[in-house]
């Protein structure tokens, strides 16, 4: 994308914006749709960071649904011109301005819950040369109403001879976003910093779920990875996979560890 685009399109949509809200409407402002071309792929992220400076900046913008997200989990809705959505495309695109505004606008009722807990193994490794980590229970999966946020815990067992030191690049742990969903250091419609098309739930990084808790987690001692995430506005059913890491160093074990977010209907009722 050449230099000054994202900041210009920025810009075009704060002006936009700000004449609604001098008219006395209401803004509502959704994402850039995902598509499979290369240029949607490589630019749509950027222009996607600047529609969340936007939300940040302009607190009466409305959400409108979250058309990246949305075509990125049902990529069979777009065409064979890769770009534009199929028949049931547009009456699925039709369908979560919908369901998103009538969560955003009329307020339909909508409790978010989550699931209980999952208790730690009864028995863990210990004691392995090197950095190593074993998952050691999490909390409930959630059902969330549309937009809504939640926070989730998951907590990691320092199955290695050496700590994890906060502040230390190459001995410092993290969660990661990990395979299948959404890849591997690949950005999440979940959670994120507001960067690379993900919104801005207060992660370290786009691709990094949590920081350890404490300056210094030894060998034998549980550190409690705490983050937030966000239902996207369409419902269904989303999934967020992490692996712990020493930055700069390596990855730890994979237990194939995930959050699977449920995004209900804004009545409240299971999506289909």
């Amino acid at each position: 994308m050449p230099p000054g685009i994202a900041q210009s399109f920025y810009d075009n949509y704060a002006s936009m914006v700000q004449a609604v809200l001098a008219a006395g409407k209401v803004p509502i402002v959704p994402t850039v749709p995902w598509a499979r071309t290369a240029n949607v792929r490589a630019n749509g992220p950027v222009l996607n960071q600047q529609i969340q400076k936007l939300y940040s900046n302009f607190s009466q913008v409305v959400r409108g649904p979250d058309l990246w997200s949305f075509f990125e989990s049902n990529q069979s809705l777009i065409s064979a011109d890769n770009l534009h959505p199929t028949a049931a495309g547009y009456v699925a695109f039709r369908k979560a301005w919908a369901t998103g505004m009538t969560a955003a606008v009329y307020q339909a009722p909508c409790t978010s819950l989550t699931g209980p807990g999952i208790a730690p193994p009864s028995v863990v490794p210990s004691g392995l040369d090197g950095f190593h980590a074993a998952w050691y229970g999490q909390s409930g999966y959630q059902s969330l109403c549309p937009g809504a946020r939640s926070t989730a815990v998951v907590a990691y067992y320092n199955s290695g001879s050496r700590g994890w030191v906060a502040g230390r690049l190459g001995e410092v742990a993290y969660l990661g976003t990990w395979n299948p969903l959404p890849g591997q250091d690949q950005p999440s419609f979940l959670g994120g910093d507001g960067t690379n098309g993900s919104p801005n739930t207060g992660w370290p990084r786009y691709n990094r779920v949590a920081l350890q808790p404490a300056s210094y987690v030894g060998p034998g001692q549980v550190a409690w990875f705490q983050f937030t995430v966000q239902a996207p506005t369409a419902p269904g059913r989303y999934t967020l996979a992490i692996r712990p890491l020493i930055e700069g160093a390596q990855w730890m074990e994979d237990y194939g560890v995930f959050w699977l977010v449920t995004v209900l209907n804004p009545d409240g009722s299971l999506p289909g």
